[in-house]
């Protein structure tokens, strides 16, 4: 390894870095229109999932919360973001699961021989096999619902869901918090109020 390679792929990392700041999500802004990116995104999920994990589950390692939460969704620079309000048809789930594989090789080519920290911090998040990783994938759907409660829920009205749609997802979200939610009961009653206010906030 040498500082001209290590330069170069600094000059990389700094380029993708601008790329993940420009990968549009579905949800948007306080004012309905500019979307939110990836970026914000992750920011935001950082800042909660770290502040949460400090005051009520200090059992968690803080730092490797706060990784999790900046490269969870790295891979959407290749492979683009898909809307998941509505749960995924099977087709769709493996497309979208094989998009995000072949984003991550990708990844790992640019990087991995440099800066392994990247890649690596990603797959140990896909393999939720500590509880850092599966803290942050509980807290990453809880974020998504605070940007629809700020944004006045726009992303229904973007995507055009109905009220049946509306009654769905909040069935999915009870079901699913159900399983994964467990493990965290400190988490359960934030879950449950936020989920209330963004399906109040969905609610035509």
């Amino acid at each position: 390894m040498n500082n001209a390679e290590l330069t170069e792929k600094m000059i990389a990392m700094g380029k993708i870095s601008l790329e993940f700041a420009r990968t549009n999500r579905v949800t948007c802004h306080e004012d309905g229109v500019t979307r939110e990116s990836d970026t914000d995104h992750s920011f935001m999920l950082g800042l909660i999932a770290g502040s949460f994990a400090d005051t009520l589950l200090p059992r968690l390692d803080r730092g490797r919360v706060v990784e999790f939460a900046l490269l969870h969704d790295l891979v959407e620079v290749y492979a683009g973001d898909v809307p998941t309000f509505k749960a995924l048809s099977p087709d769709a789930q493996q497309k979208k699961d094989a998009d995000e594989h072949a984003a991550l090789l990708k990844i790992q080519t640019q990087f991995g021989e440099h800066f392994p920290w990247v890649h690596e911090t990603i797959e140990s998040y896909e393999r939720k096999d500590t509880p850092e990783a599966r803290f942050v994938k509980v807290i990453d759907k809880l974020v998504a619902k605070i940007t629809n409660i700020l944004n006045g829920g726009s992303t229904v009205k973007i995507l055009k869901y109905t009220s049946e749609d509306v009654e769905q997802w909040k069935i999915d979200h009870n079901k699913w918090a159900d399983q994964y939610l467990e493990e965290w009961p400190e988490i359960r009653p934030v879950w449950d109020n936020i989920v209330e206010k963004a399906y109040k906030t969905f609610a035509p």
